[in-house]
């Protein structure tokens, strides 16, 4: 298993709007699948995909689990299960809600967006998108957030007599989007402290709508001491770095930003208002 570090830095992105600095990586080894403890994981000795219907007494016994072995975009779980659109998702901060969150690489991708109605947020292209509305600059980190109490004390896994137990955190790969002010704030970090990726951050948020955001130093990355975390997070970015930026904003061309304009397209949901107005 490689690591983070091992990413062809050439291929990385072909974006001629998006710049890599500082590529100081984090290492990582022995990689290990971590079981997710959203969805059990599916093991399938047949192809056959039928559904399996076991009658009795009460509801119907129905097992779709087949369906996850055979087709990638489909996950079966448990009434509450959730899936992102997106490959990476973007974190998302609740006032009233600390989060702990460990930053995987003192590499930051910089990526200049704009926002419209039309197109939602989208990858500067450097021409027409530039004529009547300046570019926002965007400092993107892959990250994991722990999942962890109100407080952002991560929660420990045991097993029934209460014994920890492998992987020690439950923990998501997302990514970190944020303006020039939290910027600055990692910039003064990684001077003092030499790296971003020894630590874990405590993560509060003031406003919710617009993201604004404060972080703190909250001790050594906790998930480096678990082997399991670390190889299910190195498998993770090995198959996904590439997609970091889809939940940022999306690549258009010229041809797309003019078409878009001129059929006065809305191809974005929901306004995102820290896109609109957060912080440049």
């Amino acid at each position: 298993m490689g690591n983070v570090s091992d990413m062809d830095q050439e291929n990385f992105f072909d974006d001629s709007n998006v710049e890599v600095v500082d590529a100081e990586t984090v290492e990582v080894t022995d990689a290990i699948e971590v079981e997710s403890t959203a969805v059990k994981e599916v093991t399938s000795t047949s192809e056959d995909t039928s559904v399996s219907v076991n009658s009795g007494l009460g509801a119907l016994n129905l097992d779709f689990s087949s369906l996850a072995a055979t087709l990638p975009g489909v996950a079966v779980g448990e009434t509450g299960l959730t899936v992102s659109r997106f490959p990476v998702e973007r974190i998302k901060f609740s006032k009233g809600q600390r989060a702990l969150i460990s930053i995987l690489s003192d590499q930051v991708i910089v990526a200049k967006t704009h926002y419209d109605e039309e197109h939602g947020s989208f990858l500067c292209f450097g021409g027409a998108c530039c004529d009547s509305d300046l570019a926002r600059v965007r400092y993107v980190f892959p990250i994991i957030k722990y999942t962890t109490d109100t407080k952002g004390r991560p929660i420990v896994n045991r097993d029934e007599n209460g014994k920890a137990i492998h992987p020690a955190f439950d923990v998501t790969n997302m990514c970190l989007s944020i303006g020039q002010d939290t910027y600055d704030t990692l910039i003064a970090t990684k001077d003092l402290k030499g790296s971003l990726t020894q630590f874990d951050f405590l993560v509060s948020c003031s406003d919710e709508q617009y993201q604004k955001i404060s972080l703190q130093e909250a001790g050594d990355a906790r998930y480096k001491k678990d082997k399991t975390i670390v190889g299910s997070v190195t498998d993770f970015w090995n198959k996904n770095y590439k997609n970091i930026l889809k939940s940022v904003a999306r690549k258009i061309t010229p041809q797309e930003y003019e078409a878009g304009k001129a059929a006065d397209l809305n191809a974005s949901t929901e306004v995102d208002f820290e896109d609109v107005f957060g912080e440049s």
